[in-house]
């Protein structure tokens, strides 16, 4: 899933970019996109992810599907880069038959994931639910060992018929 990814586009500005393989024989669907660290982009992203995939995923999958691609970005953005629009946060969604890969890198130093799933979530906080979330809703995760990256698989429980 990170193969090509991790250096593109670094040179290539800080302009929106999107890649989208159409759903092939394989029925799988790649979206590649860079962004700056803002929640203008991230949400413009989440949008336009959330109508591509929805003619595939049933109410329940799509909300989870959403709720990971928004909680990843929502890091990088927030955490990883400080809201800096400077900053290109990468995204590479892949959505096959039975399994959802979601990969999310920003341009920010990391952070120190193992303590952060060691950590129960804050039950009274505004924020700290986060790795909650991803474990809950993710089948695998796994960050590099910086903390700036993160992939994450889904397996899907259903999608619609063509």
């Amino acid at each position: 899933m990170t193969d090509g990814w991790k250096d593109a586009g670094k040179d290539a500005g800080k302009t929106t970019t999107m890649n989208t393989a159409e759903m092939g024989v394989s029925g799988v669907r790649e979206v590649s996109e860079h962004i700056p660290a803002s929640l203008e982009a991230l949400e413009a992203l989440c949008l336009r992810l959330r109508t591509l995939f929805a003619e595939s995923l049933d109410d329940a999958e799509l909300f989870a599907v959403e709720l990971l691609i928004r909680e990843l970005l929502t890091n990088a953005v927030c955490h990883g880069c400080a809201g800096d629009p400077r900053c290109e946060v990468r995204c590479v969604v892949r959505l096959a038959p039975r399994t959802l890969s979601i990969a999310v890198e920003d341009d920010g130093k990391g952070f120190d994931w193992r303590a952060a799933l060691a950590r129960p979530p804050d039950s009274t906080g505004t924020s700290g639910r986060g790795m909650a979330i991803l474990r809950l809703y993710a089948t695998d995760l796994r960050f590099n060992e910086a903390g700036n990256r993160v992939e994450l698989v889904r397996q899907l429980r259903q999608q619609r018929s063509p």
